[in-house]
């Protein structure tokens, strides 16, 4: 029976039976144990109202050790053409290859602590940090300079089940920015752009200078004449206990105008997470990204139009321009999704049952 059949054909009951019968009845037929003081209410439909929403809190399950990760290094990768020019810019023979590795590399100690029960958020931390601490991703270290040469960074982080977030934006002194965003969600104040660097008085703190890439600068001119101009880092991981998290990290386009903010600081543009739904981690033209809040809408369309994860990309990347970018997910039971209309895009993924896969192309 579920909870709106229960309580119908008492519309008309007084408030002290009502509540008997959620105390006596209703808690009785459920499985789990609940712990929530009832406050008074007004009438019937308030009360129905709020069992619903401690139903639907609690709606959230694993079985099975069941487990999911899948990272991003970016949509705004080179066509296979392209990677040839990079590579002789960079003296490397095989650059996607390289990426393949670092990728891969993080990927294999993702699925290692999922499947030793650490949180999804822990997991989404130390993958995006993993990638802003190398310089061939546009995030932390790799982060490309704005029009007058100097670094700035953006990050956010999401917990799918609390839906706390923690969110900062234009910092141009945090080496591991995806570290301040849950130190965001720690103080319940969730967000900040370039404002209280006291809150992160105990991360590690860089000059700008820090963010000056020797690689970046090898391919700077590679970049200029083939109009790249955004890339960014993340990650969506669903542990063992049903909990989905989503992180995005940046540097920001290249040659961006000095204060400039795109999508990846910005919960729901570039980074959103239920863990009813799905979690999601987006790249790509930031500002066509914020006018479209792509990351929610994404879950938006799997929960009022009740399709699939897949089936809502799919939808979702239909409706952005043309080389717009790209997203990757995960949804509740543990399917990985990923799209783009870019000419690339870098990730890794896993499950519980299957080894780390790498594609950039495919």
């Amino acid at each position: 029976m579920s909870i709106f059949q229960l309580f119908t054909p008492l519309r008309y009951r007084n408030q002290r039976l009502i509540h008997k019968l959620y105390n006596e009845s209703f808690l009785k037929r459920s499985n789990r144990i609940f712990s929530i003081p009832l406050k008074p209410v007004v009438s019937t439909v308030s009360a129905i109202s709020s069992i619903a929403h401690i139903a639907q809190r609690n709606i959230i399950s694993c079985s099975n050790n069941m487990f999911a990760l899948i990272i991003h290094g970016g949509a705004g990768a080179f066509s296979k053409e392209e990677m040839k020019i990079l590579n002789e810019a960079t003296d490397c023979k095989d650059l996607a290859e390289v990426y393949k590795q670092k990728m891969i590399k993080i990927t294999e100690e993702g699925k290692r602590m999922l499947k030793n029960g650490v949180a999804a958020k822990d997991v989404v931390i130390y993958c995006v940090k993993e990638m802003e601490d190398d310089e061939y991703f546009n995030a932390g270290k790799g982060a490309l300079p704005n029009e007058h040469g100097s670094y700035s960074v953006d990050a956010s982080l999401m917990d799918g089940t609390t839906k706390d977030y923690g969110a900062v934006m234009n910092y141009n002194n945090l080496k591991n920015p995806i570290d301040c965003t849950n130190e965001l969600i720690n103080t319940k104040q969730m967000l900040t752009v370039n404002g209280n660097n006291d809150l992160f008085e105990d991360k590690d703190r860089v000059n700008n200078s820090y963010y000056k890439s020797e690689f970046k600068m090898k391919i700077e001119e590679t970049l200029r004449k083939h109009k790249v101009k955004y890339s960014t880092v993340g990650a969506v991981a669903l542990d063992i206990s049903g909990n989905i998290s989503s992180g995005t990290s940046t540097g920001g386009i290249y040659n961006k105008i000095f204060g400039r903010i795109g999508d990846t600081g910005i919960i729901g543009a570039g980074t959103y997470a239920d863990s009813n739904f799905a979690g999601i981690s987006c790249s790509g033209h930031g500002e066509l990204f914020v006018r479209d809040v792509v990351a929610y809408d994404i879950i938006a369309k799997m929960k009022y139009k009740n399709i699939t994860l897949k089936k809502a990309m799919m939808e979702k990347i239909s409706e952005l321009d043309k080389e717009a970018g790209g997203f990757i997910g995960i949804d509740k039971d543990g399917n990985i999704q990923s799209t783009y209309n870019s000419k690339g895009f870098y990730r890794s993924w896993c499950d519980s049952k299957t080894d780390p896969v790498f594609s950039i192309w495919e």
